[in-house]
Order: structure tokens, then sequence, then C-alpha cells
């Protein structure tokens, strides 16, 4: 149903041990005869306000609403970045709770992630990559190692990293080559300073040591059941 935003912006400007200031926009929403009004601060922090709320009442509780400022929970920030598996994945359809921003990249591999180098600073980021690199790699262990690299200059503070998937491409050798790297991968990932959430759903999308198609519409890329599992098993693990 559409909705009509009709937004004003305020400013407080509060003085404690150094100077912090917030910003506060009042935003009117309408979706068919429903109306509400809500508060929203910066960094995510939103509080509603009681229907049909008159202007000056909402100045009234803008006057006093620091004082629930700290009792309200902020939004999470969730960053996306890796190749056409991030690109197509509709992140804020799967994570509505959070604030997202998809990053990915179709056709990327290892060299977009190092273009990214300390853009992610103290923030959570979810990473697929590799799977379009696979077949020119000639040194699985300079890879690895190029790789978990790559991740700690990410910046951020926790890093969700999905196993490289599985492709119809990588049956030609039992999918030898790409288990071997996704394991090289995992042992060096424990031994780095960044903190890393492994999840590997490899042999998950597989069937009788097959790609599972159930979970792919093109031998390569994800469909919608494709995406809800990976997003169901990245939600049973987010801090």
């Amino acid at each position: 149903m559409h909705e009509l935003h009709i937004p004003l912006q305020s400013q407080w400007i509060h003085k404690s041990d150094g100077q912090k200031t917030w910003i506060m926009k009042y935003l009117k929403t309408k979706a068919g005869k429903e109306e509400r009004n809500y508060i929203l601060w910066t960094g995510g922090w939103k509080r509603i306000v009681v229907d049909y709320c008159h202007l000056i009442g909402l100045l009234i509780l803008f006057s006093t609403t620091f004082l629930y400022v700290s009792c309200t929970k902020p939004e999470e920030e969730l960053y996306f970045t890796g190749s056409s598996m991030i690109e197509k994945w509709d992140v804020r359809k799967y994570f509505p709770t959070q604030i997202t921003y998809n990053c990915g990249l179709s056709g990327s591999g290892i060299a977009y992630l190092e273009s990214q180098k300390g853009m992610f600073q103290n923030v959570t980021v979810v990473v697929i990559s590799g799977g379009n690199d696979v077949s020119s790699i000639d040194n699985l262990d300079e890879y690895a190692d190029r790789y978990v690299q790559v991740l700690n200059d990410l910046g951020a503070n926790h890093i969700y990293l999905f196993a490289i998937l599985p492709r119809l491409a990588f049956e030609a050798d039992g999918y030898g080559k790409v288990r071997s790297l996704n394991a090289k991968i995992k042992d060096r990932i424990g031994k780095q300073p960044v903190e890393v959430t492994y999840i590997d759903l490899f042999d998950r999308m597989l069937k009788d040591g097959k790609l599972n198609e159930n979970y792919f519409y093109d031998g390569v890329h994800l469909n919608s059941w494709g995406y809800d599992l990976i997003s169901g098993e990245l939600n049973k693990v987010l801090l």
C-alpha cells in the first residue's frame, strides 16, 4: 500500500563531557486511512508516537525524549559484499529488522574485495566471494593467504563468511579443487585477528554428490529457494 511521507527536521545539541549532537526527524506516514507519527534519530533510533499526535504535542515530547533514548535499542547495520550472489540477494526482504547495505558486484572476485580495503571500519559485513576465481587459481595456498588478508583489510569488527558455493562447472573434478580451497581458507581464518563466523552450506547445496538444482536457476546463481536457505542460516547465527 502506498505511503505518503511528510518530514520535518529539528536539531538538539546536548553537552556533557564533550559536545554531542542529535538530529531528530518528524515523520508522518499515511497508508489508506491509517496515519502514524514517528520520531527518528540519527544512528537508526526510532520511537513511535501516538497515532494522530498533534505537532504541538510532538514538540513537547521532543523536549523530553532524551530521557528515554538510552532505553531504545538501535537497529543493526549489516553490510553485504562480494559477487553476484550478494548483488542479487534481496537483503531488505530477508533482514527487515536490520539497516542493510548491498555492495555486491556481479562477476567480481578477490580483486573487488581488495578494492574495498578499509571501507567497512567497525561494522558487520557478510561476504560471499571467490567462486569466480576458482578456475583461474594456480596456487591454492597463495590464494587462501591472499583471501584471508583481504578479510582483515576490510576493517570490519565482525565478518560472516560463506564458504565458496558449488556450481555446475566445479563438477568436472568432483568438486575437489573448490573443496580444498574452502578448507584452506577456513583453516587460516582462526589464526587471524578479525572475528569471522564461517557458514558452510556447500554440502547442503549438493544432492548425491551433484549440484542440487532446486537451489539454482542456471547452475551458478541462486534462485529464491537458494536465497531462502542462505538467509535462514545467516539469521541463525547473527549476533
